[in-house]
């Protein structure tokens, strides 16, 4: 697997997505990042493109939680520590939904 652009992503005009290091170059149209088995005929609803673009975005924050708390879990981590990765959770997920 190939790596992905190191996150934090924002989404920007509510269908486009750009690192957040305000290099905008980088942008990508929600639209060029549909789904396999999307056809040329097929549209995404602006609603739908901008639900891609929050859970895009939201993705790098996603997989840092996720391995932060598989590592604090392997190494029999106190609860202070899991509490702390499961408000990165809690974040990430408000981020996916539009609400961070």
């Amino acid at each position: 697997m190939s790596e992905y652009t190191k996150g934090p992503w924002k989404v920007f005009n509510g269908i486009d997505i750009f690192p957040d290091d305000d290099d905008r170059t980088a942008s990508r149209h929600i639209a060029d990042c549909a789904p396999m088995g999307y056809k040329d005929t097929d549209a995404m609803s602006t609603e739908e493109m901008k639900a891609n673009a929050h859970l895009i975005s939201a993705a790098p924050d996603y997989d840092e939680a996720a391995c932060e708390f598989i590592g604090a879990w392997e190494d029999g981590g106190c609860m202070d520590e899991l509490k702390e990765i499961y408000f990165k959770f809690v974040s990430a997920k408000a981020k996916a939904r539009g609400k961070a």
